[in-house]
């Protein structure tokens, strides 16, 4: 449980302070991620010492990527309920757990867009790597062989839960995900659905495909809710805001991806071996 939290809680940390806004949320990063490699080295010399011959302890990684997995998910999850509520101007009385943000703008407490909508990417595959994990346990349980090690681990040690919850559950929070990801409106976003679509497609042998029919009908919900959400903000609560598929057409002044491609290709021109310095590169690119 530790090791969930420790992974789940920098992505929600709301906490910032000036001068430098990602002070705090990094020392955050690193405390939990120092928590967890200490974690993990303690289970492994107790497995150790366990068992007579070093090689036949349990390796720790195996236990240990289940709750990463689980860990991503859970920030994912509460993420996009986060971005949600800032989508529908509902978060204001809830500082300062949850940072502020304009109506329309679904943020999560990352505070930027393209960051939330990565978060949410993350959690998909998380999401979807369960689900596959899952289908190899039952499968193997059913032919009467050894499961997988990533499934004992991710389904051992307590009573399975029946499969009509666990997919009740797998379908919220893939609405969940979908929804929250399309209120980002982000490019990077949608690029990074396509590319677990593609993944699961190739995969669809090893991983089976049941989490590439999941990735597909997320993507068709990601679609609808990107095209309905600015419509339902405008009305209930009267504020426009820009959907992800207007963001495809023309961008005014440094908001245009093609804007800032050329922009940087010509600063990288200007000085192309030593470079504008560390942290430069955006002084040179808004004061050109």
């Amino acid at each position: 449980m530790l090791t969930v939290l420790a992974t789940a809680f920098p992505f929600l940390f709301p906490y910032t302070a000036p001068p430098s806004t990602n002070f705090w949320p990094l020392m955050m990063a690193w405390l939990c991620g120092w928590g967890i490699f200490a974690v993990g080295g303690i289970r492994s010399q107790c497995a150790r010492g366990k068992t007579a011959a070093p090689s036949t302890a349990p390796d720790v990684r195996v236990e240990l990527v289940p709750l990463l997995a689980v860990g991503l998910l859970l920030a994912a999850l509460l993420a996009s309920a986060i971005g949600l509520l800032q989508y529908f101007d509902a978060a204001a009385g809830w500082e300062p757990w949850i940072h502020a943000s304009r109506p329309g703008q679904a943020m999560g407490n990352l505070r930027q867009r393209n960051q939330q909508a990565t978060l949410l990417s993350m959690g998909v595959w998380a999401l979807l790597w369960t689900v596959a994990q899952t289908q190899l346990y039952v499968q193997a349980q059913a032919e009467g062989r050894a499961a997988p090690g990533v499934g004992m681990a991710l389904h051992g040690g307590g009573r399975p839960w029946p499969l009509w919850l666990v997919g009740m559950l797998t379908a919220w929070a893939l609405a969940l995900l979908a929804v929250g990801s399309a209120a980002t409106a982000s490019r990077t976003g949608l690029a990074q659905w396509l590319v677990v679509v593609v993944l699961l497609w190739a995969w669809r042998v090893s991983v089976g495909r049941l989490a590439l029919g999941l990735a597909l009908a997320g993507l068709a919900m990601y679609a609808a809710a990107a095209w309905l959400l600015p419509d339902l903000l405008l009305q209930w609560t009267g504020f426009r805001a820009e959907g992800l598929f207007a963001r495809f057409g023309d961008a005014p002044g440094c908001t245009s991806r093609r804007v800032l491609w050329s922009n940087v290709l010509y600063l990288i021109a200007q000085k192309p071996w030593l470079g504008w310095g560390w942290g430069e590169l955006d002084f040179a690119h808004y004061s050109t």
